[in-house]
């Protein structure tokens, strides 16, 4: 049951062990220059990365402001577009129900 519960993440063990087995002894660099370019290389790698998550966010929020004015303008118009269909079909309405009458007049002035 506890490997069920470890399975989908409710009781999980608590691992201590590395996720990789190295020395760190192998890692230790005593030249100074090599150091030094190695900082210089990571510092210009997190600029870039902060160069490109800001522009990432820029288009982001730039997005986001582009949806919201199509929203509103679409909810602008949607009204002015509603009224006007509803005024077309009453439109439509009114000349049916004329023609209904013309035909009906001129139906019975021909009996007459």
């Amino acid at each position: 049951m506890n490997s069920w519960f470890n399975y989908i993440g409710i009781f999980v063990k608590k691992d201590s062990s590395l996720p990789y087995n190295y020395n760190h002894l192998n890692y230790v660099n005593t030249e100074h220059d090599k150091v030094n370019a190695h900082k210089i290389h990571l510092e210009a790698i997190e600029k870039k990365e902060d160069v490109r998550l800001s522009i990432i966010d820029t288009k982001t929020s730039q997005l986001i402001t582009y949806t919201g004015v199509i929203f509103s303008a679409l909810s602008l118009f949607m009204v002015v577009l509603i009224r006007i269909m509803l005024l077309n079909i009453r439109v439509n309405q009114l000349k049916n129900l004329l023609l209904l009458k013309f035909k009906i007049f001129y139906t019975q002035l021909i009996k007459i």
